[in-house]
């Protein structure tokens, strides 16, 4: 089988910032992979190991059939859930991912850790402001990293994409103030290197940034993309959230330990605990494309609707246009009318309900005509 081989990391320093890099050898071509960060936290980086490295570019790997080799050292932990049980777990279920082997002789079980810090990522998105409230007693640290979601933002350009980080690293270094926790920056080129969909490996992505400065993260909490009753490794290939409560297990090592916070919780449970957070009224923002909400986008449209179906629109005023949702009322209703019996969506028209939201009767036939449309095409 072919291979993919991975250099001994070294640190780097670029400019203001220092890097951790590890050339990537694949046939005739080489490239070199690296995770950035300040400098006052460059002494946290681990070129010790190449568990970041590894993590990062298994899907790259298993998708192109690829044996991982590598004359550096590996965490002993990491290695053994990896040939002994993910990499045969998603070979079995998997479409997209195929059978490799680690080919790592040098391994270490030491213990790298030395703040024991607990981190969790600051998107200004849901789901991280749930995680930072449930999280608060323990948490030291928030992050912001570079290592793809910029890119897959509307297939966006190496150019477009880095510029959206800075606009979006910007806003969260300003908003983290609010929480009076240090904020870790990691950039990384790991995202021009994918060749997978962002949704089917952010996990692995995410989780490589955290390994590369698994000095300083001895804990790490990761947000949950689906309850956990929504588990499937069968729908692996569809996202990694589908199995992230196994993948959190999988991919942590002796030094650093990942986990899945809110799997008790669906998407509005977390938007009903945000909105008693007042910290999230003027900041939240969950918009795909741009730095602020652009409250027309699917997931803008969604949140608001979310919002409405509490009854708390009105307090997220500064971080909506909520003259924009009136103006296209209509719209966002049937869209959701249209995905009814889309889980996100059931919720939604559920709590609106269970409020007492006073449809129109208008409102009220394009809903019943849609959910006989959504019942002829199940036959």
């Amino acid at each position: 089988m072919k291979q993919l081989k991975i250099g001994v990391p070294f640190l780097r320093t670029n400019g203001d910032k220092t890097q951790l890099v590890a050339e990537i050898r694949e046939d005739n071509n080489t490239f070199e992979l690296w995770y950035e960060t300040e400098k006052e936290y460059a002494c946290f980086l681990c070129p010790e190991r190449i568990d970041a490295f590894v993590v990062g570019i298994l899907p790259y790997a298993m998708k192109k059939s690829l044996d991982i080799v590598s004359d550096a050292t590996i965490s002993e932990k990491l290695e053994l859930q990896l040939n002994k049980f993910l990499i045969p777990t998603l070979t079995k279920y998997s479409k997209i991912f195929n059978s490799i082997k680690l080919e790592t002789p040098n391994k270490s079980d030491k213990q790298l850790n030395t703040e024991k810090a607990c981190g969790t990522g600051f998107s200004r998105g849901v789901d991280s402001f749930y995680t930072i409230q449930e999280t608060a007693e323990t948490l030291t640290h928030l992050t912001f990293f570079n290592v793809g979601s910029h890119r897959s933002t509307n297939n966006a350009t190496e150019e477009e994409s880095s510029k959206l980080y800075q606009e979006r690293l910007k806003t969260t270094i300003e908003s983290a103030k609010l929480f009076k926790l240090p904020l870790v920056s990691v950039n990384s080129n790991l995202g021009h290197h994918l060749n997978a969909k962002y949704v089917q490996i952010h996990h692995f992505c995410s989780f490589s940034a955290v390994l590369a400065m698994q000095k300083l993260f001895k804990n790490y909490y990761y947000s949950s993309g689906y309850p956990i009753d929504k588990f499937s490794i069968k729908k692996c290939d569809l996202s990694s959230a589908n199995y992230e409560a196994y993948l959190a297990h999988m991919l942590s090592t002796e030094s650093t330990s990942f986990y899945i916070t809110g799997l008790g919780k669906t998407r509005l449970d977390k938007v009903k605990a945000i909105s008693e957070y007042e910290l999230s009224y003027d900041n939240l923002n969950v918009c795909v494309y741009t730095n602020e909400n652009c409250s027309n986008c699917e997931k803008c449209c969604r949140t608001e609707l979310e919002l409405l179906a509490i009854g708390k629109h009105d307090l997220y005023k500064n971080a909506f246009n909520l003259e924009m949702f009136e103006k296209n009322h209509k719209r966002f209703f049937t869209y959701m009318f249209k995905h009814q019996n889309v889980s996100s969506y059931k919720e939604i028209l559920d709590e609106m309900h269970k409020n007492g939201y006073k449809f129109t009767f208008r409102e009220k036939l394009e809903k019943t005509f849609y959910n006989i449309i959504i019942k002829l095409l199940r036959k």
